[in-house]
This record gives structure tokens, sequence and C-alpha cells, in this order.
């Protein structure tokens, strides 16, 4: 390679990258994730990913038939209202429902619940 070809090449090789310094309303107050405004931004981002990012289960669940027409009821009635919702998100938001309440509460609620046989169907061959 001659001296000429090296210098083509470094020339062509675009214009040298400068690290970006960050503006004055991002400069932190040194401690991690607050800004100078006292917001903790960096642990609302790192939540918000997460919440973006999780990973979803499947799985099954046993239930009476008359709590499935309840389910059915309540997504036409959530429909009828303009917001469209699957099972999912029913049994996700009952979830966070009972989160909200006392462990005395939820025990309550459970107690009151009609038992449902566990385990699974069996195969038919």
């Amino acid at each position: 390679m001659t001296a000429a070809t090296t210098r083509k090449r470094r020339a062509s090789a675009g214009p040298a990258k400068v690290p970006v310094q960050p503006a004055a309303s991002e400069v932190t107050s040194g401690v991690a994730g607050e800004m100078d405004d006292g917001i903790d931004t960096l642990g609302a981002q790192e939540a918000e990913r997460k919440d973006r990012h999780e990973k979803v289960e499947r799985d099954s669940f046993s239930m009476p038939a008359s709590e499935h027409r309840r389910i059915k009821a309540l997504r036409e009635a959530l429909g009828k209202a303009g917001v469209l919702v699957s099972k999912s998100e029913i049994l996700r938001a009952g979830l966070a429902l009972l989160a909200e309440r006392d462990t005395a509460g939820v025990a309550q609620v459970i107690a009151a619940l009609p038992k449902v046989a566990k385990g699974k169907r069996s195969k038919k061959h």
C-alpha cells in the first residue's frame, strides 16, 4: 500500500467522531439517577423499560362456567362503554384490585369463592 492510498482511505473514512457533551439542563447533581430538580428520572425510566419489556407467561385456570359468563358479561359491558379488553386484561385488573387490599380482606374474598376441582382433565384416548 502506498502513502497516497493510505491518505485517500483515511480521508474517505469520514469526519472524526467528537464526544457529545450533555446539555446544561442534563447536568446531574452527582447523585446517580437524580437531576438538579430532584426527580429520580433514572428509576422512572428503568421502571418504564421493565414494564414495556416484561416477559409474558401463558397459564391456564379452572373456574366455574358461571364465572366465565361473568367475565364475558364484563367484557361486553366495557365494550359498550368503548373499552375493548381481553379476558387476560380483566384477570390482571382483578389482581391489581386485590393487591390494593390487605391480606385479611383478600383471604375473606378467597374464602367466599366456591371450591373448584384441582388438577388437569383426564386425556381422552
